[in-house]
């Protein structure tokens, strides 16, 4: 995200994006956006899991590009699996956890 933990996870910002890679320019929308134009794992770290029965997950991706320094600064745990269509891409459901991370 890009605002560090908070007592309410909410208050993290909105999600850190990369760059187009193709005009160079910021890829975020001035307001949050569901278009999986702007919300899509290439653009975005996106690391989905499922708990077995004894609460154990894990998740990695790679991504081609690098976080722009000081503009990622936690990562937010959600209720639900990341949404990919139009008009709900990005969305996670409710944030529950908040950390923050030294990118």
């Amino acid at each position: 995200m890009t605002s560090g933990c908070t007592s309410t996870p909410n208050a993290a910002g909105r999600p850190r994006q990369t760059r187009d890679r193709t005009t160079r320019t910021p890829s975020t929308p001035p307001t949050p956006s569901s278009d999986p134009a702007y919300a899509n794992p290439q653009n975005e770290i996106w690391l989905d899991i499922t708990t077995d029965p004894s609460g154990n997950a894990q998740a990695s991706t790679t991504v081609d590009w690098q976080f722009r320094p000081g503009e990622a600064k936690s990562v937010v745990v959600h209720d639900q699996h990341t949404q990919t269509g139009p008009g709900q891409a990005g969305m996670a459901g409710d944030r529950l956890a908040c950390i923050d991370e030294d990118f």
